[in-house]
């Protein structure tokens, strides 16, 4: 393992210096940290702070009171995820109580695909017959659609984070574009524009869109996901709070990116892989406790369902590309791939593997899929490469799908394996440490310290510390599968001991001689069981 150290010291370190260290490696100059640690509330920030113009916004605005005058039908079009959900949520309730006659619609994934598509529209137009639409979190790549929405005499209003293939669409009445927040994020300005009164969960919405859509948590992003962690605990919204209840959370007086990334992101996640995007956003709007529970027990049961159909297809995966080591990028097409889960199999794929990753379900002629790529390597642009190979693609820098004929597999490997060898070369596996010293300076009071750094996510990863040559005390396996490792580890110089916990680590036997010194990576977090004390999370360990 390679390891790339921002800065080592050896020596006994106060919180502040480790702060200020951690806080250097993220770009940011001593007089803005305490701007980072301490963000302004995001309602001191504005639409036209995300570079917004007002001229864009004032030409919405003037639509949707004409709209409104004339009680014509309003449409919120999302996208499936939870970055749309949200930002969808957030403008239909303020719409909603404006007085307007709105209603939401989501696409379904498998039957309409991403964003505006020709059954999406078709299904969207004849059911709800609006002549105002508002694209939350798409459509800047949709220009055909639109123009063919404006020929039926449907305006449309673009609200949407995403990168533009081939410039903004010229069809949109308005375009409300910003690379700063998420779509939830600009969903949520929007609405703050509209009605200065908003509830505080609509604050909560749109931290959680920001975090679960991995925005660069930085300035207004960083602000939006700040102050809505501290939020959680206060929000009453009674579909919202029965789903912290089902997950086991509702109780908790604080909330981290975890409970968002890891908990709450992937239930809602789940009804637009797998299910119905609708549900989710039903349950966030519902002012029903018997729905409420009736969406929340359907959401962890297909969210159960996604589990099992990951952990089988994730190993099917890796099967298929053992060929691929040495590739530069992977690229794994398959009938047993569901369309639902292809971006959580490529973002396991390229985690591990450290480089970008193709998975595409084959259905019906057609191969449709995603692509997560390691740091530095903008998929987007990759995929540009094989545009004329495409049907359709687009997404961030890191995060993006893509579908074509089932014909093109050969040509788009080809092509891909071209373009790769030419622009990405495979960097071995490297893991990036903040700060390498000794196990004293890992103390109850840095761990509370570190919390203050949160959000973590996109711009500010939890931190990673290393020590080397240090012993284990003693250790012994942990957990229902004994599957999990408990140390104490001592400082040989200081005689220092502090806890840690390396979670999957039953293949660690034959790797690591646990008699023997070791130099170990981690994370530095509170342990609250019995009585606070520091406690180690072990990414790695190898002998010194």
């Amino acid at each position: 393992m390679l390891f790339k150290v921002f800065e080592k010291s050896p020596r006994t370190l106060s919180v502040e210096d480790i702060i200020a260290i951690i806080l250097r490696k993220r770009g940011l100059g001593d007089h803005e940290f305490q701007t980072f640690l301490n963000p302004k509330h995001p309602a001191e920030y504005s639409l036209y702070d995300l570079g917004i113009k007002k001229m864009d916004f004032q030409k919405a605005r003037d639509r949707l009171k004409k709209a409104k005058a004339n009680k014509e039908s309003v449409v919120i079009y999302s996208d499936y995820d939870v970055d749309g959900i949200t930002g969808n949520a957030i403008v239909w309730e303020t719409l909603h109580r404006l007085g307007f006659s709105v209603m939401p619609y989501i696409g379904n994934r498998h039957a309409e695909g991403y964003g505006f598509s020709e059954t999406g529209i078709k299904n969207m137009t004849e059911k709800l017959k609006p002549s105002l639409v508002i694209a939350v979190d798409h459509g800047l790549s949709a220009e055909s659609h639109i123009r063919e929405l404006k020929k039926k005499g449907v305006d449309v209003i673009v609200l949407d984070h995403h990168l533009a293939k081939d410039g903004l669409p010229k069809s949109a009445l308005s375009i409300l574009f910003s690379r700063k927040v998420s779509g939830a994020g600009i969903a949520y300005y929007f609405a703050k524009e509209l009605d200065q009164a908003l509830d505080e969960h609509h604050l909560v919405y749109a931290g959680i869109g920001t975090i679960a859509d991995v925005v660069s948590l930085k300035g207004i992003a960083r602000s939006l996901a700040y102050h809505a962690l501290r939020s959680m605990p206060r929000v009453r919204q009674v579909g919202f709070r029965e789903l912290l209840d089902s997950a086991g959370i509702g109780s908790r007086n604080r909330y981290g990116t975890y409970d968002i990334g890891f908990i709450i992101g992937p239930r809602l996640n789940a009804a637009g892989r797998l299910g119905n995007a609708m549900d989710a956003l039903r349950l966030l709007c519902t002012r029903s406790r018997s729905q409420a529970k009736r969406l929340t027990a359907l959401l962890e049961q297909v969210n159960s369902l996604r589990q099992t159909m990951v952990r089988k297809q994730l190993a099917m995966a890796e099967r298929q590309i053992i060929l691929q080591q040495k590739d530069p990028l992977l690229m794994v097409f398959s009938e047993s791939f569901d369309e639902g889960v292809v971006g959580l199999l490529a973002a396991r794929l390229s985690e591990k593997y450290r480089r970008p990753a193709f998975v595409g379900s084959i259905r019906n002629g057609s191969v449709k899929g995603s692509v997560r790529a390691a740091d530095g390597i903008n998929v987007t642009e990759l995929l540009s490469e094989s545009a004329d190979l495409m049907s359709s693609y687009g997404g961030h820098e890191k995060a993006a799908g893509f579908l074509f004929e089932t014909g093109k597999i050969d040509e788009v490997r080809k092509r891909l394996l071209q373009v790769a060898a030419k622009g990405i070369k495979l960097a071995p596996i490297e893991m990036d440490i903040d700060l390498e010293t000794g196990l004293g300076n890992m103390t109850l009071k840095l761990a509370y310290a570190l919390e203050g750094l949160e959000p973590f996510g996109e711009g500010n990863s939890q931190p990673l510390f290393m020590t080397r040559r240090i012993e284990i005390a003693n250790s012994r396996k942990i957990g229902k599968l004994q599957n999990h490792h408990q140390f104490m580890f001592r400082d040989p110089q200081t005689g220092v001991l502090v806890r840690g916990v390396m979670f999957n680590s039953d293949k660690l036997a034959g790797r690591v001689d646990l008699n023997s010194p070791v130099t170990a990576v981690y994370r530095l977090v509170v342990d609250s069981f019995r009585e606070e004390k520091p406690s180690l999370i072990i990414h790695h360990l190898e002998n010194s």
